[in-house]
């Protein structure tokens, strides 16, 4: 829950894929108490009750030079999380905090974090690199501009 006193750390771009999806992973971000503004990215028509709750960019490709842009130009806190996909998303005990922790001590310009993936019957671990030893969640930050936005656009 957010406090009086919550300065917003990440502003979060979200692809739209159905109501329930949406509303499910935006309450979870909320919750937090370390979202700021939420964007909502959609390609075609999105649900009027979302589009009145939340800030929406009507996009062409979720990977297009356009659409990062756009995020880029839209961020205002300190970082932006940009996630891609309209699959549910499980975030882990305090799973941005610890990720804002990396951030912070590395002075990273991207962390990321291992996944797992499901479908309708079991749960499977994808580590980002295959070297990693088996830990369900590790951090791994970056020191690099991957797609050549100008600090202007940050």
């Amino acid at each position: 829950m957010k406090s009086p006193s919550h300065t917003p750390r990440i502003d979060c771009f979200l692809p739209y894929g159905s109501k329930e999806q949406i509303t499910t992973l935006c309450g979870t971000l909320e919750n937090s108490g370390l979202t700021g503004s939420i964007y909502i990215l959609y390609h075609s028509d999105m649900d009027h009750s979302v589009a009145e709750r939340y800030n929406s960019l009507h996009i062409d490709h979720t990977f297009s030079t356009q659409t990062i842009k756009e995020i880029a130009r839209h961020c205002k806190a300190e970082y932006c999380l940009f996630y891609h996909k309209t699959l549910p998303l499980d975030l882990g005990f305090h799973a941005l905090d610890r990720l804002l922790r990396v951030a912070d001590d590395t002075q990273a310009n991207m962390v990321y974090a291992d996944h797992t993936g499901r479908n309708e019957t079991c749960q499977t671990a994808y580590r980002l690199s295959e070297r990693q030893s088996a830990r369900r969640f590790r951090l791994r930050a970056f020191d690099f501009n991957p797609y050549g936005i100008p600090e202007s656009l940050r």
